[in-house]
């Protein structure tokens, strides 16, 4: 296991949306459950997540076969729960590739609502 790089980021991108086409909040964000559609608009989604806050802050793990990045996890820290707000800000036009502006508006409040779930001690 090696951490991700920026230079990992179009990579991770496209693994991270093929991996998570079928996930429920992934497709409730995206608004649709169409894999084909998930697999095209989801690096874009994965891009600004990720160049948000996670590359730079050394909490992606990929595991390589050759120079072949086939699996990852994306984490946040104890004490941080996403991407920042700067991070958010800086890689909008990236969310607005993947969602729209009515997704945008539609993923972040399934963020919100998830939050509520999140634990509030390390782990």
């Amino acid at each position: 296991m090696t951490p991700a790089a920026p230079a990992d980021l179009d990579e991770l991108s496209e693994l991270m949306a093929m991996a998570f086409q079928s996930d429920p909040p992934m497709q409730a964000a995206m608004g649709t459950t169409d894999p084909a559609v998930m697999v095209e608009r989801g690096p874009w989604l994965f891009r600004g997540l990720l160049n948000g806050g996670a590359i730079q802050a050394g909490t992606v793990d990929t595991i390589r076969e050759g120079q072949q990045i086939i699996g990852a996890a994306a984490w946040y820290a104890p004490g941080h729960h996403g991407p920042t707000i700067p991070g958010l800000v800086t890689h909008a036009r990236d969310f607005h590739r993947a969602l729209g502006t009515g997704g945008m508006v539609r993923a972040l409040k399934i963020e919100a609502e998830m939050a509520k779930y999140r634990p509030t001690t390390p782990h």
